[in-house]
């Protein structure tokens, strides 16, 4: 008799120990539930935020290519500056091109020079446009390795590219360095 009441005890407890284990299934395949349902939203919210990072990936690249562009153009024609953003090491980068033909050339690996200046004066002057207020730039010397060549002159049209942010992005322009043969019209000028 000991032996089937012994039996009973350990039915009845087993039974308790799985009501046990089927409300905690219970629990658990609710909680699991609530964890699908908020990894769902974690990614429609991540694949909210990537094409709205995109999107004004794709308009910064256009502003930027924009303002350097138009400067290249008046001083370099036949040179186009190219942007790519570009993921590294969980950030995006920014990579810089100026193409000839079907040469390319990455601006911080060179030693400088007059289109290398420019393309770097017009990056100052794209953020400064990108930041929307009315911007001062002081320049010391920013063009110090433009010179005329004999094909094009570079120099000659700095004073279009200063008028042109003077006018169009409303820039006020402290500059310091030698302006002959640039056609740059200051409304102050001091010689030393």
């Amino acid at each position: 008799m000991l032996a089937l009441e012994d039996l009973q005890k350990k039915v009845v407890s087993g039974r308790a120990r799985l009501d046990l284990a089927e409300k905690s299934l219970e629990k658990k395949q609710v909680e699991l539930e609530g964890l699908q349902k908020n990894c769902e939203s974690q990614k429609k919210a991540l694949a909210l935020l990537q094409d709205v990072a995109s999107k004004t990936q794709d308009q910064l690249k256009d502003a930027i290519q924009q303002t350097v562009q138009g400067c290249v153009d008046l001083l370099f024609p036949g040179y186009e500056f190219k942007v790519n953003f570009v993921p590294k090491r969980g950030k995006v980068d920014a990579e810089f091109r100026i193409c000839k033909d079907k040469a390319e050339l990455d601006p911080f690996d060179s030693s400088g020079g007059g289109l290398v200046d420019s393309v770097s004066f017009a990056l100052r002057v794209g953020c400064m446009r990108l930041a929307g207020k009315r911007p001062l730039l002081l320049l010391d010397e920013p063009f110090g390795h433009l010179r005329d060549g004999e094909e094009d002159k570079p120099r000659k049209e700095l004073g279009r590219v200063v008028a042109t942010l003077v006018e169009k992005l409303g820039v006020q322009v402290i500059m310091v360095g030698d302006v002959a043969g640039t056609d740059i019209d200051a409304d102050k000028e001091y010689s030393f």
